[in-house]
C-alpha cells in the first residue's frame, strides 16, 4: 500500500511539475476600430518591452465602402508591412484585407499601426501577441 501510494504521490509531482514547465509567458492585446467616413488618419501604438521571442502582429480590415491603407511600422520607422482595401461598393458583399506578421526576437519599443482611411465605411481589428522569454 505504501508502494501504491508513493508512485501516486511521485507521479502527481510529476505532473505538477510538467504543467508549471508548460506555463506560457505571453501578452496579448487587441482593438477593434469601427471606421466612419469622416475618420481620415489613426495611428496605434505596440509596446514591446523586455525578453521578447515572439511577436505576432495580425491585422484584418473589413471595409463597405471608400479606402483604407494600412501600414506597420517597427520601433526604428522602419516599414514592416503595408496593405490597402478598396471597397467594391457593393451592398451585398464586402472586400477584405489581413495583413500577418510574427517576428523572433523583435525591436522593443513602439510598434506603430497607421491607419488612414478615404471615405471608409468597415472594421479593422489589430491583435499582437508576445512570447517572453520563460
Amino acid at each position: 500500500m505504501k508502494k501504491r501510494w508513493s508512485v501516486f504521490v511521485l507521479l502527481c509531482l510529476l505532473g505538477f511539475v510538467n504543467a508549471a514547465k508548460a506555463q506560457n509567458n505571453s501578452l496579448e492585446l487587441s482593438k477593434y476600430i469601427s471606421l466612419t467616413e469622416k475618420m481620415t488618419e489613426q495611428v496605434f501604438t505596440i509596446e514591446v518591452v523586455g525578453d521578447v521571442v515572439q511577436f505576432s502582429l495580425r491585422v484584418n480590415c473589413d471595409l463597405q465602402l471608400g479606402e483604407v491603407i494600412l501600414e506597420v511600422f517597427d520601433p526604428a520607422g522602419k516599414p514592416q508591412g503595408k496593405f490597402s482595401v478598396q471597397a467594391s461598393n457593393s451592398e451585398t458583399y464586402q472586400s477584405r484585407g489581413k495583413l500577418e506578421r510574427n517576428i523572433d526576437h523583435p525591436s522593443t519599443g513602439t510598434w506603430l499601426v497607421k491607419v488612414v482611411a478615404k471615405k471608409a465605411k468597415g472594421n479593422v481589428y489589430i491583435r499582437s501577441q508576445q512570447e517572453f522569454e520563460k
